[in-house]
C-alpha cells in the first residue's frame, strides 16, 4: 500500500469516527432533554403525566435609567452624573496637537510610500498611529520626494524629512 492510499484511508476512517461520535452525542443529548423536559400540557396550572407542574416562566426584567439622584443610581455607570453635561457656548474645544514623525519616504516602481511613526502609508490610505500612548487616525493625502501631507483629526499637517 502506498503512502497516499494509506493517508486517504486514514482520513476516511477519522471522518467516520467523528461522524459516529457526533451522532451518538446528539442522540444522547436529545434523550437527556426528553427526560428532563417532558412535554408541557395545554393548561397553565395542569400537571403532566409524572405529576410535576410545568416550569414557571420568568418575566423579562426591565430597567429605567434614573433621571435624578432621588430615583437611584445607574448600576451600569454608578459614578455618572445625572442630566446632560454643561456645554459652554461661544468657545470651541481646543484640539490636542498631534506630533507625528516622518521616518522615511520610498518609491517602489511608480508607487510612493511614507513611513509615519513606524507605520507605512500609501497616498490616500488611512490608518491608526500610536502617539504618546494613544491611537490617532491618520489619512495620508499626498507623498512627495521630501515631504508628506497628512490629515489628523480634521487638520492638515505637512511632515518633512529631517536632513542630517
Amino acid at each position: 500500500m502506498n503512502t497516499r492510499a494509506f493517508k486517504s484511508s486514514m482520513v476516511r476512517c477519522a471522518l467516520l469516527v467523528c461522524a459516529s461520535i457526533g451522532l451518538i452525542t446528539s442522540a444522547l443529548t436529545a434523550s437527556a432533554a426528553e427526560k428532563t423536559n417532558p412535554p408541557a400540557s395545554s393548561s397553565p396550572g395542569a400537571t403532566n403525566a409524572v405529576g410535576k407542574t410545568p416550569p414557571i416562566e420568568v418575566p423579562l426584567s426591565q430597567f429605567v435609567i434614573p433621571s435624578s439622584p432621588a430615583e437611584g443610581r445607574n448600576p451600569f455607570f454608578p459614578d455618572s452624573t445625572f442630566g446632560r453635561p454643561q456645554v459652554k457656548t461661544g468657545t470651541e474645544p481646543v484640539k490636542a496637537v498631534v506630533t507625528l514623525s516622518l521616518n522615511g519616504i520610498s518609491k517602489v516602481g511608480n508607487k510612493w510610500f511614507a513611513l509615519i511613526n513606524g507605520r507605512t502609508f500609501e497616498a490616500g490610505e488611512d490608518g491608526d498611529v500610536t502617539v504618546s500612548g494613544r491611537k490617532v487616525r491618520v489619512l495620508c493625502v499626498t507623498i512627495r520626494a521630501e515631504s508628506v501631507t497628512v490629515d489628523v483629526d480634521g487638520s492638515r499637517q505637512e511632515l518633512k524629512l529631517k536632513s542630517y
